[in-house]
């Protein structure tokens, strides 16, 4: 598999993340010594796919979208489809119980909607067509 973008921030540059919301659920205000403000929330995500379909999704983070989330595709040359998507999370160590891990497959709600199935799909109803005339034949 190779990376979609090398980074988060690259997939938001060319807008293919889209952040959409976000929900903040803690914040301090930087006073005296220590200057720094800080909030904490969900960021509310959109992946833009190639046939149409958005994929929303949340993402925990503090002081911005959360880097450790990776895009991979499989490369075509190897079998892969530029439909199917790979989605790794780290968890953020700050919020373990706020922030989830996991690997996820995003693909098409219907596989016969990928063009490499195309051919399939015409050597079957093809099939399905001279099943149907030897039956009226009989």
């Amino acid at each position: 598999m190779l990376p979609l973008k090398e980074s988060m921030e690259d997939l938001m540059k060319s807008k293919t993340i889209k952040v959409v919301d976000y929900i903040q659920q803690d914040s301090e205000k930087g006073i005296g010594l220590n200057p720094i403000t800080f909030s904490s929330g969900y960021y509310m995500l959109e992946f833009y796919l190639p046939q149409g379909d958005t994929l929303k999704f949340r993402r925990y983070g503090a002081m911005g979208v959360s880097s450790e989330m990776f895009v991979y595709q499989i490369p075509k040359a190897l079998g892969g489809s530029d439909e199917v998507f790979f989605i790794e999370q780290e968890p953020n160590s700050m919020y373990p119980n706020k922030s989830f891990a996991g690997f996820y497959a995003i693909r098409p709600k219907n596989y016969k909607q990928l063009p490499e199935y195309k051919f399939q799909l015409e050597k079957e109803h093809q099939q399905a067509i001279e099943k149907r005339i030897k039956i009226l034949e009989k």
